[in-house]
């Protein structure tokens, strides 16, 4: 029995041995946690409480509620827990009492960090009956209309953003885009909200320089309104102040009925939400719900980083932006350039260009990338083919004139008119000519002026030989290009070429060509014309030797024989020379007499002796006076006359001698 006692004392031990040794490593394991975690284990959620005075599934609620959920997220490290409320008074109006103690008895025992009261009536219950269960708790005001509340009297724990309605910058705009307008339609409830609304509209309209018709379409039935809207005049301008509740007691939602106002409505409609646009109305001076949600929530959340018993921050207006929706512009045929500097334009449908902006400039580059490299190529084809022209111009030219100095050195003065034409027809093919007359003038030989036509005829045609007439196209050609033909500065001819196109010109650098080769064929018929002088020299000389009838030989500068006349020649044959020999044309004439003297005169042996011993003692004679002649130091005279014998002749060698100065 005595060990009972210490066996439930040794089983205390243990079992506090082992608290006391779970609590060391809960100890341990807390210490040694990052201090991040403790941080979070330790922090505690911000509660917010939405009131909401306008339906919370209302567009301009809607959009507000979540940028603001977003916004005071992103604003805050700790988290966030919303708790919403919809007083709904507009329906059930004088329980203000009832729900301000139901929200004491919800949220007993729940510690709120701010209130957020959307719309005036949720600020004045905020203020007026939350105040008893949740003192000096911030209130932050949203979506509430300027000039409905006193801001000067509201308590210090209260701040918030003010909605303006702009219906001043509204008209402004409006009367920009319909100059011509002279009416105004005011669009209003019965609601005290949508009275004060209207009043603020007509106030702006009555501040107008140009005094407007107004008309206010206030305290009618929801479809009676729109029935109104339907008969407007087009040139109106329609405003919608607001519109709460109808005649019947209907209640609305903020912008619920806009886009039915819109498409009933005969005449332009302008707000002042930016949730409106895209409804159907033009646009306006516009606030934007959304920007309001996130300037909210940043409000929000500066107000929780402030120390407790901090002021808050002052009230203020939102701001407002002109925008229109530029489908409802072209609905009604507005032009933008009556819009307001800094107009928003939402809404427009992209050009083309717009659309594809990127690609477009892609394409383009890509076409005038090619069309550079097709440009670039065709102008190098051009100077290329340019190039070739010019290089087969150039052979052509070459080429002409190698076969005009070929054919004047081929061609002999007697085929003078065929090379001639020969000439001319080149030349002309080369100058691109239909026709071409080569006019030969008359020389000294008393040759007459010729003409020689290509292509039209072959022939020779000679002309007065005056000169007097010269080539002339026929009736209707141009008188196209003349080459004057010159050679040793006088004029011999002139060629003519002509075209059929006769408008066509003739190139400066063609025409020095063509110079060039006119001053070719000059040379010919120049040479032409010498070798017609020369050869008839020739047969003038030929003519006076035979026509005297003493003995005559021409010798050149080394004695031989180059010409004899007739009476040589029967002198020569009666002497027995034979025909072979031509009277010794070609032959040296001293040789001839050596010959002679050393064949001891083998031709006279059938004369008589006497005669032998005679003509043996002349020619000894005459040799001594042709050698002086032949060494250009005597001159020579040899005559033929009849001597004392009746039929004897006698060869007498006259000559004198001729001393250079030297002697």
């Amino acid at each position: 029995m005595p060990q009972a006692p210490r066996t439930s004392l040794t089983l205390l031990l243990v079992r506090d041995a082992r608290i006391v040794l779970a609590a060391a490593v809960l100890a341990c394991s807390i210490a040694a946690a990052p201090p991040a975690a403790r941080a979070q284990s330790a922090r505690q959620p911000v509660r917010l409480l939405m009131l909401y005075g306008l339906p919370p599934d209302a567009p301009v609620v809607s959009v507000f509620t979540q940028r603001l959920r977003q916004t005071l997220r992103d604003e805050t490290t700790s988290p966030v827990e919303f708790y919403e409320e919809y007083l709904d008074l507009d329906r059930f109006p004088g329980r203000t009492t009832q729900l301000a103690r139901y929200f004491a008895e919800k949220y007993r025992g729940v510690h709120i960090d701010a209130i957020v009261a959307v719309g005036s009536i949720a600020l004045h219950f905020a203020t007026e009956q939350l105040d008893a269960f949740l003192p000096r708790v911030p209130v932050v005001f949203a979506l509430t209309v300027e000039n409905i509340i006193d801001v000067a009297k509201l308590p210090s724990n209260v701040t918030g953003r003010l909605i303006p309605l702009p219906f001043a910058s509204i008209l402004n705009m409006a009367r920009g885009l319909q100059p011509h307008a002279r009416q105004v339609v005011i669009v209003g409830g019965v609601a005290a909200i949508d009275s004060f609304a209207v009043s603020t509209a007509m106030g702006a309209v009555a501040s107008l320089h140009e005094k407007l018709d107004v008309v206010i379409l206030r305290g009618l039935a929801y479809d009676s309104l729109l029935v109104t809207l339907r008969g407007l005049p087009s040139d109106a301008i329609v405003l919608l102040a607001y519109f709460r509740q109808d005649q019947r007691g209907q209640i609305f939602g903020p912008g619920e009925i806009m886009s039915s106002i819109a498409r009933a409505s005969a005449a332009p409609v302008y707000g002042y939400s930016r949730v409106w646009l895209g409804e159907g109305i033009v646009g306006g001076a516009l606030v934007s719900h959304a920007d309001e949600g996130a300037s909210i929530g940043r409000l929000v959340g500066r107000i929780l980083r402030l120390p407790r018993g901090s002021p808050l921050p002052r009230p203020i207006v939102a701001d407002v932006s002109y925008a229109v929706d530029w489908r409802q512009l072209k609905r009604w045929g507005l032009s933008e350039d009556g819009l307001p500097p800094n107009t928003e334009v939402l809404f427009r449908t992209p050009s083309a260009w717009e659309r594809d902006r990127g690609a477009i400039l892609a394409s383009l580059g890509l076409l005038i990338g090619q069309s550079l490299l097709i440009a670039l190529l065709l102008l190098e084809r051009q100077r290329r083919v340019r190039a070739q022209l010019v290089v087969a111009d150039q052979a052509a030219y070459e080429q002409t004139i190698a076969d005009l100095t070929t054919d004047a050195v081929r061609h002999s003065p007697e085929q003078a008119p065929s090379a001639l034409e020969d000439a001319i027809g080149r030349v002309a093919q080369y100058a691109g000519a239909s026709k071409a007359v080569l006019v030969q003038y008359a020389d000294a030989c008393a040759r007459p002026m010729t003409m020689l036509h290509w292509p039209y005829s072959a022939e020779v045609t000679n002309a007065p030989g005056d000169g007097s007439t010269l080539a002339t196209p026929s009736d209707g050609d141009d008188l196209g290009l003349e080459i004057p033909l010159e050679a040793d500065g006088t004029s011999i001819g002139v060629l003519q070429l002509y075209r059929d196109d006769v408008r066509q010109e003739w190139a400066p650098r063609l025409v020095n060509r063509l110079d060039s080769a006119g001053e070719l064929i000059a040379g010919a018929m120049a040479r032409a014309q010498a070798a017609r002088a020369v050869r008839r020299g020739e047969e003038l000389n030929r003519a006076v030797l035979a026509s005297l009838s003493t003995q005559i030989a021409i010798l050149d500068a080394n004695g031989t024989i180059i010409r004899v006349n007739d009476a040589w020649r029967q002198l020569a044959y009666t002497g027995g020379v034979t025909v072979e020999r031509d009277a010794f044309l070609g032959q040296n004439y001293l040789d001839e007499c050596l010959r002679a003297e050393d064949r001891g005169c083998r031709g006279a042996g059938r004369r008589q002796a006497r005669h032998r011993d005679r003509a043996r003692s002349r020619r000894l004679a005459l040799s001594p006076g042709v050698q002086l002649v032949v060494a250009r130091r005597a001159l020579v005279r040899a005559a033929r006359r009849p001597a004392r014998a009746r039929r004897r002749r006698r060869h007498h060698l006259a000559y004198r001698h001729h001393r250079s100065p030297s002697r």
